[in-house]
């Protein structure tokens, strides 16, 4: 009598801990989701700065009496490099958004779940790390 109500207290302790657990985890979540995106936010800023300011020079770069065509900005081979660099770039971070389409913007990793390598490689990385 005496084991079986140590067992059914045991029972009862361990019902109570996972509601508690229960209760918290969803704010608990929400807070480390929190936290991640500012971390993203941060370490993508930078990336995104770059990438307007070359943005900004190519368009001073464009016919300003037709911006639209885009015929008359590709004058030499730079220029068309550049094109081609731009269409690539388009074209990996296109490949990029469906992995995390697919994986989902955080993953697990080995310090903890962490910004999914996929949502800022396309700002950091000329080549794709996936294929």
């Amino acid at each position: 009598m005496k084991d079986a109500l140590a067992r059914i207290t045991r029972a009862q302790a361990a019902d109570t801990l996972r509601e508690a657990i229960a209760q918290a985890a969803p704010e608990a979540a929400r807070r480390r989701r929190d936290e991640t995106l500012t971390k993203a936010v941060e370490d993508l800023t930078p990336a995104f700065d770059r990438m307007i300011a070359d943005l900004t020079v190519a368009a001073q770069k464009l016919d300003p009496e037709n911006p639209v065509d885009i015929g008359n900005a590709i004058r030499d081979e730079h220029e068309r490099q550049l094109l081609h660099e731009t269409c690539r770039t388009r074209d990996l971070c296109e490949r990029l958004q469906a992995v995390l389409d697919s994986d989902g913007v955080m993953s697990q990793s080995s310090q903890g779940v962490r910004v999914h390598p996929a949502r800022w490689s396309c700002g950091n990385s000329a080549s794709p790390s996936r294929g």
